[in-house]
């Protein structure tokens, strides 16, 4: 379990600071964080909410989570910041 003392005191001070945490294996990690690409849009036909790039709203460990059920011990997640409320009208509450 990832301590959360750093997001909670952001978020206490920055209450409408949306984090979202995409998961993911190594090689898209290196090609965001290393390389500066974008996220690449996913356009499979099983996709839960049809195209686009997934995130978990302020939960690194869901996205960990998820990544590591997926890609297994090449699990990685990426935090991205988001301004509020500038995407809600896109996003879904699950």
């Amino acid at each position: 379990m990832v301590n959360n003392t750093v997001t909670d005191t952001l978020y206490d001070k920055l209450p409408n600071l949306v984090l979202g945490f995409h998961g993911c294996n190594s090689m898209a990690y290196d090609n965001v964080i290393v390389k500066r690409q974008h996220l690449k849009r996913s356009t499979n036909n099983y996709d839960w909410l049809g195209n686009g790039i997934y995130f978990w709203e302020n939960s690194y460990e869901r996205a960990y989570d998820w990544a590591k059920n997926k890609y297994g011990s090449d699990a990685r997640a990426i935090r991205r910041y988001s301004l509020p409320f500038l995407y809600t009208h896109k996003c879904e509450e699950l």
